[in-house]
């Protein structure tokens, strides 16, 4: 298989990615993008599997500290005679501990993601990508040892610390979406993206379901062996060179490489001046970092949520709950994208996002029983996570194609103090929130974000040039 690489004029960050050409639009893209998805499900399951796994995990932990041990495959909050102000106490617990985790895997990558992304243009992304891929492995390896030898919850943390220096779930999020602008045309473009995210939906709904099932029938310490073993796959598949392909020609790391970055980021507001581009580009930011902040903390706030009373999810309902959220939106984000870009703009499939994640937050808030909070909520927000590939995929029609690189170092920076931000804040409000008896304060917030994010959205689409802002593909 060729390189995409041989393809390429010039790969240096502050130019950005070519668009690629028409010999490109064939089987070279296409193989890379299926090799770039069998690494999106090897990384992506074992950590997608350790989000549900963590919560439980150190809730039995701490659980057992207080002398009684949170029974597998049922939830103690069901059975224990103990007074509701303990089991509050550990579910306080709990929540703190998780946003000690949060703190390490999202807020470390805001210091190390944005020079990653930079340091990928000159060793090119596959060294990166190999280094993401062995900080999910000591991660997943650091559980296990916890699980295995009995010590305190918190010596995992060290593990979540090693995998928030390799820049954590959002610089991998960053550099598949760089590699996957790398190599797709322009015209496929949108829809790449939108498969991109309903992949690791796809992974992080079916994955939590399966181990869950499997966590009732073994213990933690085999459910974290299998995690572990998810992860060394994935560096053994990133190490043949012909499997996942080079998009990126390395070259030497120029002596003032900071100050070109910082320039190259500065570029985008000074020289899109024309038809109002600066100032959208500002907007559409903000919303991706609004919808951002809801979406990537709402699951791991629900699963505290429903852990508690009165829900007492089991391990088989925390797995049937992370199928039922993410695989219908898997399924339905690329495919509504597509449709909706034949006939529409694409801020309706903005609307569509908007009104479904509003419904789904408002009516976790108002559920009081698990058929509707399950099952209810969930298919109600199905279209929730639209709107992220839609706003990336404006972002990168709003930008000329030898500006992409400086676009997606300033993508990963405001991706990573999102995400950084909204595990961070949810879990902390939350077991706040909790110990005053008010835990759907949380969701109504949320419900709040959420629908703000219409109203910079309307007048984007109201403002909008008759002309619109797609850029035409360039011939190399």
């Amino acid at each position: 298989m060729k390189s995409p690489s041989t393809y390429r004029e010039d790969t240096n960050l502050l130019q950005g990615t070519s668009i690629p050409d028409e010999e490109h639009t064939g089987s070279t893209w296409a193989s890379s993008m299926t090799s770039l998805l069998v690494l999106q499900l090897l990384i992506f399951t074992p950590e997608s599997m350790t989000m549900t796994l963590d919560v439980q995990f150190a809730r039995a932990k701490f659980a057992a500290e207080r002398n009684f041990t949170f029974p597998v495959g049922v939830n103690a909050c069901a059975l224990s005679n103990h007074s509701n102000t303990e089991l509050r106490e550990i579910q306080s617990q709990t929540a703190i501990f998780s946003t000690y985790e949060n703190t390490l895997l999202y807020f470390i990558p805001v210091i190390t993601g944005l020079p990653l992304v930079i340091l990928s243009d000159f060793t090119g992304r596959r060294p990166l990508m190999l280094l993401r891929c062995v900080g999910s492995c000591i991660m997943e390896g650091t559980f296990l040892f916890t699980a295995y030898s009995g010590v305190s919850v918190y010596y995992a943390l060290f593990g979540s610390a090693f995998s928030g220096a390799c820049g954590g779930f959002v610089f991998l999020h960053s550099i598949i979406m760089l590699y996957t602008t790398d190599i797709v045309p322009l015209r496929y473009r949108e829809v790449a993206l939108a498969g991109i995210y309903g992949m690791q939906y796809l992974v992080i709904g079916v994955a939590p379901l399966v181990i869950e099932f499997v966590l009732q029938k073994t213990s933690f310490t085999v459910v974290y062996l299998i995690t572990t073993c998810f992860s060394m796959a994935s560096c053994l598949w990133m190490l043949p060179p012909n499997l996942v392909c080079e998009s990126a020609l390395k070259k030497p790391i120029v002596k003032d490489v900071v100050r070109d970055s910082i320039l190259g980021v500065r570029s985008l507001f000074s020289d899109t001046v024309t038809d109002g581009r600066r100032w959208r580009i500002v907007v559409i930011f903000g919303c991706y970092a609004l919808v951002t902040l809801n979406i990537f903390g709402f699951q791991n706030t629900v699963n505290l949520y429903g852990l508690g009373e009165p829900f007492c999810w089991s391990p088989a309902l925390v797995g049937i709950f992370a199928a039922v959220y993410q695989v219908p939106s898997s399924i339905a984000c690329p495919i509504i994208v597509w449709l909706l870009g034949l006939c529409l703009s694409d801020y309706w499939a903005i609307y569509l996002s908007i009104i479904s994640g509003t419904a789904q937050i408002l009516m976790t808030a108002l559920a009081t029983t698990n058929a509707v909070l399950i099952y209810g909520a969930s298919l109600a927000g199905i279209f929730n996570s639209v709107s992220q590939p839609v706003y990336l995929a404006l972002l990168t029609r709003l930008i000329d194609s030898n500006k992409h690189g400086a676009l997606f170092s300033l993508y990963t920076l405001v991706y990573t103090i999102t995400a950084a931000c909204s595990l961070t804040i949810q879990s902390y409000a939350y077991a706040q929130a909790i110990k005053l008896g008010q835990a759907t304060v949380v969701f109504y917030v949320m419900t709040l974000l959420g629908a703000l994010v219409a109203i910079p959205t309307v007048v984007m689409h109201v403002l909008k040039p008759r002309g619109g802002f797609q850029q035409e593909p360039k011939t190399e």
